[in-house]
Order: C-alpha cells, then sequence, then structure tokens
C-alpha cells in the first residue's frame, strides 16, 4: 500500500527543499505491524528489500500501528534528488512506483498506483538508528527510543494578534488592477496584511498519511 506523510507534497520538489520538512522525513521507508515484524525477527531499522513482479526497492523498516498483512511505502521518493535524475541509474530503488502495476481502470482510466501484492526480504540488521520515518500520527513507532521529529530552533515562530493594519482593496475601477484576461480585471491589494494569531510553535507538525 502505498500514501502520504504530511510533511511531503507529491514528489518533495518543493517540500524537499524545505530543512525542517526534509529532516523530519529524509529518506524512503517501509512499515511493517508489530506482529508481522516479530514472526520475522526483524525490527525498527533494518534493511529491507520489498519486490513485486513489477520491480523491488530498498528501505529500512518502521515497526508501526498498521495492521498485519500490510506494507505501507511513502510514494514522494523519486529521483530528482539523486544521481539518476528519473530513475534509479545502477542504484536501488526507492520509488513506491517501482512496485505497482501497469494497469488502470476500464472506465475512469484511473492508473492503479496505491496497491500491489509484495514480498519482502531482510538484507541488512540495522545498527540502532531507526527508520528515517516521522515519529506522528501514522508513522508513531511501537518501539522506544526514536527520537521525536521536531523542527527545531529555526523552525519557532512569533506572531502577533491585533497588530494594527492597512491592508485594504482598491476601487472597482481597474485601477491599480492586474488583468487575468482580455476585458477583465483582477484586484490587487495594497498595504501590509494583519496578523491574526499568536503563536510561539517549536515547529512540530502533525504528519500522517492519506490514500488520495
Amino acid at each position: 500500500m502505498t500514501g502520504r506523510t504530511l510533511y511531503h507534497f507529491h514528489t518533495r520538489t518543493k517540500t524537499g527543499r524545505a530543512p525542517q520538512l526534509q529532516a523530519a522525513a529524509p529518506e524512503v521507508w517501509v512499515e511493517m505491524s508489530p506482529s508481522d515484524a516479530a514472526d520475522r525477527g526483524w525490527g525498527e531499522g533494518d534493511l529491507l528489500e520489498v519486490g513485486t513482479p513489477r520491480g523491488r526497492v530498498e528501505a529500512r523498516l518502521r515497526v508501526s500501528g498498521i495492521r498485519p498483512g500490510v506494507l505501507f511505502l511513502p510514494f514522494h521518493y523519486g529521483y530528482w534528488d539523486t544521481p539518476g535524475g528519473h530513475e534509479p541509474d545502477g542504484a536501488p530503488g526507492r520509488a513506491a512506483n517501482e512496485l505497482t502495476p501497469t494497469d488502470w481502470d476500464p472506465v475512469s482510466k484511473q492508473p492503479i498506483f496505491k496497491t500491489a501484492a509484495a514480498q519482502v526480504e531482510l538484507l541488512e540488521r540495522g545498527d540502532g538508528r531507526p527508520a528515517p520515518a516521522p515519529t506522528t500520527t501514522g508513522s508513531r513507532p511501537v518501539t522506544h527510543g526514536v527520537p521525536p521529529t521536531r523542527g527545531g530552533a529555526a523552525a519557532l515562530v512569533e506572531e502577533r494578534e491585533g497588530a494594527r493594519s492597512n491592508w485594504h482593496w482598491p476601487s472597482r475601477s481597474c485601477t491599480g488592477r492586474r488583468p487575468t484576461s482580455p476585458g477583465r480585471c483582477s484586484p490587487s491589494p495594497t498595504g501590509t496584511r494583519p496578523t491574526t494569531r499568536s503563536s510561539t510553535s517549536p515547529g512540530t507538525s502533525p504528519a500522517g498519511r492519506s490514500g488520495t
């Protein structure tokens, strides 16, 4: 089963360049239930190979609360930030769609990029480091001792509520507006936008996944 983590959007071409978001989920991982991992004698951080008739992906194991019999692999990790550029190029695969079948719904033409029957094998034991997965929501580890996902000091934000503003929209004429199409105008506000909330967050974002 493939899906999202809330720290990244699609293939990370934007979120992968945001230091705190990239640090929260820097590399692909695979999730397995505690009972499935225990049956095989595997633990947090072990390097696994997930294989289907289409391809192979290597990823570190996160033992999470996922249901037994199911693996989860996030689909955000392609190759734009690797030497290959658009393919593994001799390196182990990490894109979830290396595994999914080349098939689609006959009516909607929607590709089947969410599920595939897979097998998994142990490549090497972990060295004590956890999988590169966030520790929040769906990817929360069941084992103890995994460092929590935090934004760090660079992600601290302070906003003041009730700040005065001179933010306003111009009149209905096209003066001060920018054209969006022939014969139409779109208003462009001027001034300083007001601040409407106050927070001093450490930058810890809730993260999870969905099947969409």
